[in-house]
């Protein structure tokens, strides 16, 4: 791990009977700059927030008790915003492997299994994405939830490396999405919207779903558009499978397609994130 920048950390510590520790308190940055591997996140400004009451059990710490939550909540943010320091987090950019988001705004807090964007709101893919984040680290039983909408987005940059997608028109993608990806489980729960979207980049997401073009749903869809517009799209995800209702112009009822497994997709993103769990301090 690298970084530079000033980092500072006022906390309080309690310790009871040796083996229960608590901890609040804030962490300030001040232009810090940080990463890690193909992992960077530059200019950070701002406090983090945290509680923590931990147990100790040998060489490890554990959760004296977990926070549970609701990926589906739906929170009115404007009503509240002027009682809250907002924001309380601003970055200029965070960068994944040759993927770049920022400049970011959120209310950052962790709370002990949870860390969380209540409310945030960042440039990604020459669009805008606002909306609500968590990291559920309970053991065993790490999840990620996410209800936020995208306006403006070029779904061309998440696939900067497949030639098809490439050769596509730019034409910007508005969605909102509710799911939770259960990461040991495999799973995703949840919903996905999609109310402005064209050929072309409906087709990059059937890439996304079937790059093999083997599917014989899909190929039925892959031929309705070379006909027609799709208006509006639907993704429904759960246990595994994904369902996708799809409408056309030309058409009097919407394009249903039914089961489409989902484990291939999300295994290599599940592997990255349990090899980051084993390094974690609290089991």
């Amino acid at each position: 791990i690298s970084g530079n920048g000033k980092l500072s950390l006022p906390v309080r510590l309690s310790v009871l009977n040796g083996n229960q520790i608590s901890l609040d308190g804030k962490m300030n940055f001040d232009k810090f700059d940080f990463g890690f591997d193909t992992f960077k996140i530059d200019g950070i400004n701002g406090e983090l927030s945290f509680e923590e009451e931990l147990k100790v059990k040998g060489d490890y710490f554990s959760y004296s008790y977990l926070m549970q939550t609701d990926p589906f909540q739906r929170v009115d943010f404007g009503r509240i915003q002027p009682f809250v320091n907002t924001p309380s987090i601003t970055i200029k950019r965070i960068q994944v492997d040759d993927l770049t988001a920022g400049p970011l705004l959120a209310n950052m807090a962790l709370n002990q299994n949870l860390f969380r964007l209540q409310q945030f709101d960042v440039d990604l893919f020459n669009g805008k994405v606002a909306g609500q984040f968590y990291l559920d680290t309970s053991p065993g039983a790490w999840k990620i939830g996410v209800l936020s909408r995208m306006t403006g987005v070029d779904l061309r940059e998440m696939f900067k490396h497949n030639a098809y997608i490439q050769d596509t028109v730019y034409s910007p993608v508005n969605m909102r999405m509710a799911f939770e990806f259960n990461v040991h489980k495999k799973l995703v729960e949840g919903q996905i919207d999609i109310s402005k979207i064209k050929r072309d980049q409906l087709l990059q997401i059937l890439e996304m779903v079937d790059p093999e073009h083997i599917d014989a749903q899909i190929a039925s869809l892959r031929s309705a558009l070379g006909l027609a517009h799709p208006k509006q799209v639907k993704i429904e995800m759960q246990q595994g499978l994904m369902n996708l209702q799809v409408t056309i112009n030309t058409l009097p009822s919407p394009i249903r397609i039914t089961g489409l497994p989902l484990s291939a997709m999300l295994q290599q993103f599940s592997e990255d994130i349990l090899e980051v769990e084993k390094q974690f301090p609290v089991h």
